[in-house]
């Protein structure tokens, strides 16, 4: 037994659902199965694409392409905080030096493996973040933003500060040591070593850190499939009506704050080892509004938003001829405000407004169906209506032969 929507305004009576009507919802509720295997067959092109760039581009190409796998992992946690959650945070390249840093001084100082020190590097932003996130419990929107803009102001004079520590002005290198032969001990830039085959070390890396940013993704991915990604999205729409349904508001602020910096500790920790050598300058308020701007650019609570944004920021540069260079800062601005203007919801709103255009064309050539003119149309204010309010295509029991 069912709820069935009378003609008259707030009138319900219950109907029985037949068998072919319960075929019908089936049907309805089943994946669509050409859609999926669109989907397969776009992740399965986008696989080979990526598994093949180590074998197309020199080393220095590849550098570039593990910097923007660093940057977007970095960004896909903002994207939980802004996208998500609603905190606007302007100050996220602070918890990306914090990653950065303490990837340095291990690997540096206390001769660390690398991805060991890429998991501490993520646990001490963590800790960070929360530690960050409490006192952002009380503000929101615009005072949030100011507070995290002070954050991302005061992380690179802390890190000259303690120049002992960190190097100061001069930056930190990672060196590691070597043996090269005959007991002699040689220090050189750290990289990842492949352990088999005649892979280079830039082509390696960018294997390990594309495994790295597909676990990220997947744990994003369950994350927002999960009870507390309701919750946070539920927490971005309205936080009273949020609080009113049972969610504990200061716990869902402070674990997506500290989830973000995690991210962004790792990416920075990367975006260490990949380099070589990093400087305060880079993990200031210019550096926090890249990643913001990636975050924009690629399409806000969108998973796929941050890697397409890192892409652009990462290159954005090469768009711009040798001749301008000298005005470069300015020609991105200008691209950056153009493209948000056409598309304000990022590059995936776009190609999902571009995708919802393309459907109503196919269907708009394709005619009427024919079931529309046989007189066994169903009439749209008719429908059958589960318990729990959701609205199917079913017809109704007198409409059932």
């Amino acid at each position: 037994s069912v709820w069935y929507q009378g003609d008259a305004p707030g009138m319900s009576t219950s109907k029985t659902v037949t068998a072919d009507d319960s075929r019908h919802l089936d049907e309805l509720m089943a994946p669509d199965r050409r859609s999926q295997l669109i989907k397969l067959a776009i992740g399965l092109a986008l696989a080979i694409l990526l598994l093949s760039l180590p074998l197309q581009f020199a080393n220095f190409q590849l550098d570039r392409f593990s910097k923007v796998i660093a940057f977007a992992i970095a960004a896909m946690g903002l994207n939980l905080l802004t996208g998500f959650t609603g905190q606007v945070s302007v100050g996220h390249a602070a918890f990306f030096g914090v990653g950065a840093y303490t990837s340095a001084i291990l690997v540096n100082d206390h001769g660390w493996p690398l991805l060991g020190s890429v998991a501490a590097a993520g646990l001490v932003a963590l800790v960070v973040g929360v530690i960050v996130g409490l006192p952002a419990l009380r503000i929101k929107g615009l005072y949030l933003a100011l507070v995290t803009l002070s954050l991302a102001m005061l992380f690179p004079q802390l890190v000259k500060r303690f120049a002992w520590l960190t190097g100061g002005s001069e930056g930190k290198p990672l060196r590691s040591e070597v043996d090269v032969g005959n007991g002699v001990i040689k220090l050189r830039t750290v990289r990842f070593d492949p352990p088999f085959g005649n892979l280079e070390p830039s082509q390696w890396t960018f294997y390990l850190y594309l495994v790295i940013g597909a676990l990220f993704y997947l744990a994003a991915w369950n994350l927002i499939r999960s009870r507390m990604g309701r919750a946070m999205v539920a927490v971005r729409d309205n936080e009273i009506a949020a609080t009113s349904s049972g969610i504990n508001l200061a716990r869902i602020k402070v674990s997506t704050f500290g989830l973000s910096a995690l991210y962004a500790g790792v990416g920075g920790a990367m975006y260490a080892l990949n380099e070589g050598n990093i400087v305060p300058d880079k993990f200031g308020v210019e550096d926090s509004i890249y990643l913001l701007v990636a975050v924009v650019i690629g399409g806000a609570a969108s998973l796929w938003g941050p890697a397409i944004g890192a892409i652009a920021i990462v290159f954005l540069a090469d768009l711009v001829p040798q001749d301008l260079q000298p005005v470069s800062r300015l020609i991105q601005g200008i691209l950056l405000i153009a493209l948000i203007i056409v598309a304000p919801g990022g590059i995936t709103g776009l190609a999902k407004r571009a995708k919802a255009t393309f459907v109503r064309w196919i269907r708009s050539r394709s005619g009427p169906s024919p079931d529309a003119s046989d007189g066994t149309a169903e009439d749209n204010d008719s429908t059958v209506r589960p318990s729990s309010g959701l609205s199917t295509d079913l017809p109704t029991q007198e409409e059932t032969p």
